[in-house]
């Protein structure tokens, strides 16, 4: 009884918790993940939507390898590259001007861009609101509020300006060489945040403003045009690759447990499940064991048996019956010991018995000619009882 009462006590506990988690809304994730199956405000799932719109159903995956290893395996599709902070290696660098000066389209989107690449293509940026880049409470309530950036596109020759919530607009280019750059779009400050490198046969384009690329201002009816505009540079009719390695890096361990834990649904259902478990485990190890009584084996009456028999026959002097009961024994022992039929004593019997007993098959061949003399009705004299007796006992190993 007291046992069920904790058990009732934590159920309605586990409950009572579940209710109230349930009760309490989800909050909104802010994290800049950039990543293709996140429907998060700054992941790209409304992104990958968009593109396959405007290009096919099949022309868009995801890659989360180095642009050296996609350069070197020999890939042909155009790449998408967003990541909060973007920096080459010198390999890699060689490789991405290498790709792109052999006609294809790179657009790379970072808040900042650190190491050869800024050195490389002559520019340098700046991060105009840096508390506002990383602070996710800041984010939400600039979002919330009214702090909006103009910005201003010159694509095709047609400009047109877009009203940002500043979130996007944390950083610029604060100067670049202008023999190297068109420059597509601007700010209030007029500091570029899209520019398009000149100096290959491809077309590599650069952006300050990553998050105008994500789910928020994507399906945000003010900016979406500028998305799609951006996403436009593309080839109309080629894949893209977004390659989302700068941003989640190798994303190897998208095991099943990670998907479980990623749902709210599912992650509350593993935790009751595992409560529920431990409750059960718990209650179970304190539960009372019955004692076992011991129960001794049952005797073997059998060679006890004979053995009386033996000694009524051999006080009579029945010495004929007496070996008759021996030999009876035996076989039932051959059976049940090597699995032998003991109804043909022939000479396979004879062998078979040897090599499963392990004894010398002599001596086996000396005691089947003293049972086969018994079987055959003979007389028995004590003699031979004894000569029988001293072969069963050193078949049985008795000294």
């Amino acid at each position: 009884m007291k046992d069920r009462k904790y058990v009732v006590a934590l159920i309605a506990l586990v409950i009572v918790y579940v209710f109230l988690e349930m009760r309490k809304g989800e909050s909104l994730d802010w994290t800049a993940s950039f990543h293709n199956r996140h429907s998060i405000p700054f992941g790209t799932m409304a992104t990958h939507d968009l593109m396959k719109d405007m290009l096919s159903d099949s022309a868009v995956e995801s890659s989360y390898e180095t642009v050296y290893e996609i350069a070197t395996e020999g890939e042909e599709r155009n790449l998408l590259i967003l990541a909060e902070r973007i920096a080459f290696s010198d390999d890699e660098l060689e490789k991405l001007l290498d790709y792109v000066n052999r006609g294809k389209t790179v657009i790379i989107g970072g808040k900042e861009f650190l190491g050869g690449l800024r050195d490389s293509l002559e520019f340098t940026p700046l991060v105009t609101d840096p508390l506002l880049t990383y602070d996710l409470e800041a984010i939400q309530e600039n979002l919330a509020g009214e702090s909006k950036q103009l910005i201003t596109t010159d694509l095709g020759g047609v400009a047109k300006s877009y009203s940002f919530s500043s979130v996007a607009t944390t950083s610029a280019i604060l100067s670049y060489n202008e023999d190297n750059f068109n420059v597509l779009a601007k700010n209030e400050a007029e500091q570029p945040v899209l520019l398009e490198y000149k100096g290959s046969k491809g077309r590599l384009i650069l952006t300050t403003m990553p998050l105008a690329l994500t789910n928020y201002f994507v399906l945000n009816e003010e900016t979406t045009s500028f998305a799609s505009s951006v996403l436009s540079l593309f080839p109309e009719d080629e894949p893209v690759l977004h390659v989302e390695y700068y941003q989640l890096g190798r994303l190897e361990s998208q095991t099943p447990l990670r998907v479980v834990l990623a749902n709210r649904s599912l992650r509350w259902g593993m935790f009751i499940l595992l409560f529920t478990l431990l409750i059960f485990i718990f209650f179970e190890s304190k539960r009372r064991q019955r004692i076992i009584p011991l129960i001794d084996p049952m005797k073997n009456l059998s060679v006890e048996f004979v053995e009386t028999l033996g000694r009524l026959y051999y006080r009579q002097k029945d010495h004929r019956k007496l070996a008759t009961k021996r030999v009876t024994y035996w076989k039932d022992f051959v059976r049940r010991k090597y699995n032998l039929r003991t109804d043909n004593l022939s000479n396979q019997f004879t062998e078979d018995l040897a090599k499963k007993s392990g004894l010398d098959i002599k001596e086996i061949e000396l005691l089947l000619v003293s049972i086969n003399h018994v079987e055959a009705g003979n007389e028995i004299s004590l003699e031979e009882l004894m000569l029988m007796e001293k072969q069963l006992n050193a078949f049985y190993g008795i000294e």
